[in-house]
């Protein structure tokens, strides 16, 4: 059986013969971002983190924080800010 799994018409993950591929692409990832209207919106600290993670995980495994930065309209210490609590979370619940 295949499945295609779609958030917010978002075609996302594919699961085709017991395999799980990530369908979506990083332009079209940053499309969907851009369509965000940033200047009247403020991402909380749990959805900055959410999609900072994103980011990194599916499509980075390096940037640069002025990417981040410009992207979501954030300065590079609340960037800096939010990964570390990612950080700090994820130890935790490691530990």
């Amino acid at each position: 059986m295949n499945y295609l799994y779609i958030i917010f018409n978002l075609e996302l993950i594919e699961i085709r013969n017991s395999y799980v591929t990530l369908i979506i692409t990083k332009r079209r990832c940053r499309e969907c971002i851009k369509e965000i209207p940033l200047k009247e919106y403020n991402f909380n600290s749990l959805e900055r983190s959410k999609m900072i993670m994103f980011d990194i995980l599916l499509f980075n495994n390096q940037f640069k924080l002025d990417e981040i930065s410009d992207m979501y309209l954030l300065s590079k210490a609340t960037i800096r800010n939010d990964i570390k609590k990612i950080l700090m979370n994820y130890l935790k619940n490691i530990a």
